[in-house]
């Protein structure tokens, strides 16, 4: 289970693609008060079903996927969850894992409201958008199937 010293090692070392996004999400990790982050971690998920960590998770027929995702979110001043960076699919280790960053964490920084900002960034950012249903696959799994 990777722990925040080396998610935000990946943070330092990301993809140029995504490198405004990475940036932005350095800077406000090193002003954020550590009690105000939290990790939602799937990344147990490949060991639950008896898979390994680098395997894709699939069902028998290959026809159902699922990931094992790790969410970093940051508690707001207003108890909201913010999500900062999601990894699709925790592969063993964090090199070998795909990281999509929120492109909206600036908005946090500068102390900006959520609500008075605009989403229409947010509304054709697919990659983010599909980081986000990731990580509810992934949240569904570990409640419907594993505590069954």
């Amino acid at each position: 289970m990777p722990g925040i010293q080396e998610l935000s090692s990946v943070i330092k070392n990301a993809a140029h693609a995504q490198s405004s996004a990475a940036g932005n999400a350095e800077a406000f990790l090193a002003s954020a008060h550590s009690n105000s982050l939290y990790v939602h971690d799937c990344s147990y998920l490949p060991d639950a079903v008896k898979a390994k960590s680098s395997d894709t998770l699939s069902s028998t027929d290959d026809q159902h996927f699922a990931c094992a995702t790790i969410s970093l979110f940051h508690i707001g001043a207003a108890s909201q969850l913010h999500p900062i960076l999601i990894v699709l699919d925790y592969k063993g280790d964090m090199e070998n894992s795909v990281v999509v960053f929120n492109k909206r964490v600036t908005l946090i920084a500068s102390g900006a409201s959520e609500k008075a900002k605009p989403l229409e960034q947010e509304k054709n950012d697919w990659l983010w958008r599909y980081a986000k249903t990731c990580a509810q696959v992934s949240d569904w799994i570990r409640h419907e199937s594993l505590y069954v």
